[in-house]
């Protein structure tokens, strides 16, 4: 069964964002904000550190241009991220950058330019890079 599909994404994203009732008790959040394509997301960091596992779990479901460091290409663009390592599709934009995001929030991934130039790239869409070498290391 593949790891990497639109539902545990979604339930990823679900678990690192902020509850109702965290929102609501009036108290000072501190909140760690992810530049993405269309939205900003506001993100749980405790959460997404708890998380910083299943993120990657789901990341190396993806294929090695995308990888910086031994064996990566570096980073690819975002418009060739809907297809796994085994290349089955997997998603449609919007689930795409969600992933990213996460992948950013968790120190996992970055956006390989910033995105006052991801105009010049194919697509208008900006490439993105994901490092799992803080995990292999530790």
């Amino acid at each position: 069964m593949a790891k990497l599909t639109t539902q545990a994404v979604t339930d990823l994203l679900a678990h690192c964002l902020y509850t109702d009732a965290e929102a609501d008790d009036g108290e000072v959040i501190e909140t760690l904000i992810v530049e993405g394509i269309m939205r900003d997301y506001g993100l749980h960091p405790g959460r997404v550190d708890e998380s910083r596992e299943k993120i990657a779990d789901l990341l190396r479901e993806l294929p090695s241009n995308f990888f910086i460091g031994d064996g990566g290409g570096g980073g690819w663009t975002f418009l060739n991220l809907c297809m796994d390592k085994h290349d089955n599709h997997w998603a449609e934009h919007p689930t795409m950058e969600v992933l990213c995001i996460l992948a950013i929030a968790a120190g996992l991934g970055k956006w390989a330019m910033p995105k006052a130039m991801w105009s010049i790239m194919p697509g208008g869409m900006p490439y993105v890079q994901f490092d799992l070498r803080s995990l292999e290391a530790a």
